[in-house]
C-alpha cells in the first residue's frame, strides 16, 4: 500500500503545479487583456465578469481540496472550473463571432457561416 500513497501524493503535487502555473498564466492575461485584447476585456467586464470570479473561486476550492487530499472534490470542482473558463470567454465575446468583424445580427452571420463555424469548432 505505501506505493500507492506514494504515487498519490506526487500526482497530488502535480496538479498543484501545474494549477499554479495556469493560475499564473491566467493572471498575465487578466493584466495584459486592457491592451493586448480591450475587446474581450470590456466584455468580461460588462458580460462575464460575476462567472470570471466564480471561476476563480473554483479554482481556488479546487487546490485547497488537493491540499486536503479531496481527490473526489477536486476532480468535481476542475471540472465546474474548466466549464467556467469556457463560459466566460463566449460571454466575454457576447454578439461576436469572429471579433472584432463578424457578429451575430451582422449580414455576413449568414446561415451558411454560421454552420460552417460550428462545424469547424465542434
Amino acid at each position: 500500500m505505501p506505493k500507492k500513497e506514494s504515487s498519490h501524493r506526487i500526482y497530488r503535487w502535480r496538479a498543484l503545479v501545474a494549477g499554479a502555473g495556469t493560475a499564473a498564466l491566467g493572471a498575465c492575461g487578466l493584466l495584459l487583456a486592457p491592451t493586448e485584447a480591450p475587446l474581450l476585456w470590456d466584455g468580461m467586464l460588462n458580460h462575464a465578469l460575476p462567472l470570471v470570479i466564480t471561476t476563480l473561486l473554483f479554482g481556488a476550492a479546487t487546490a485547497v481540496m488537493l491540499l486536503l487530499e479531496k481527490e473526489r472534490g477536486a476532480r468535481f470542482l476542475i471540472v465546474l472550473e474548466t466549464a467556467g473558463l469556457f463560459g466566460s470567454w463566449g460571454l466575454s465575446q457576447l454578439s461576436y463571432l469572429i471579433p472584432p468583424d463578424v457578429m451575430v445580427e451582422s449580414p455576413v452571420g449568414s446561415p451558411a457561416i454560421i454552420i460552417a463555424m460550428l462545424i469547424g469548432t465542434t
